[in-house]
This record gives C-alpha cells, sequence and structure tokens, in this order.
C-alpha cells in the first residue's frame, strides 16, 4: 500500500482521510485524536474529515509502515 499524495488550497496541504484506502482509513481513525480533524471548505465543498499531511505523513512513516500493515515492495 502506497502513501497517497496531499490535497493542497492556500498554503495548506491535507488529506481527506475519507478519500484513503479502506485499510489506512481504518487503522488511521485509531490513532487520531478526533481534535486533528479539520473541517475545510473549498469550492463551496465541506469536507469534515480533513488532516494536516504533516499528520498522516508522519502516521505513515512511524506507525503504519512500522506495524507491518504496509506491503513490502522493491522495485
Amino acid at each position: 500500500m502506497f502513501k497517497v499524495s496531499p490535497n493542497y488550497s492556500t498554503n495548506l496541504s491535507f488529506i481527506q482521510v475519507s478519500s484513503l484506502p479502506i485499510e489506512q482509513q481504518e487503522a488511521f481513525m485509531h490513532w487520531i485524536p478526533e481534535t486533528s480533524l479539520q473541517q475545510l471548505t473549498i469550492n463551496n465543498i465541506t469536507m469534515t474529515d480533513c488532516v494536516d499531511y504533516q499528520e498522516y505523513n508522519y502516521w505513515f512513516d512511524f506507525q503504519f509502515h512500522k506495524s507491518g500493515n504496509m506491503l513490502e515492495t522493491s522495485f
């Protein structure tokens, strides 16, 4: 499983939790404090499950990857 790319909006990089693969959604929501979820409105569309990309990036590299949830691949 691969790390998702961030979304960008006016000096903010974020991910929308509901856009993550299911395995990542479940593991990430168990790890992240509810207070880290942000509501963002972009082009009149409100998203209630956004998280700063740096938090996702840290989780993916140091929690998800180390727990063995990620498939190891070599190129």
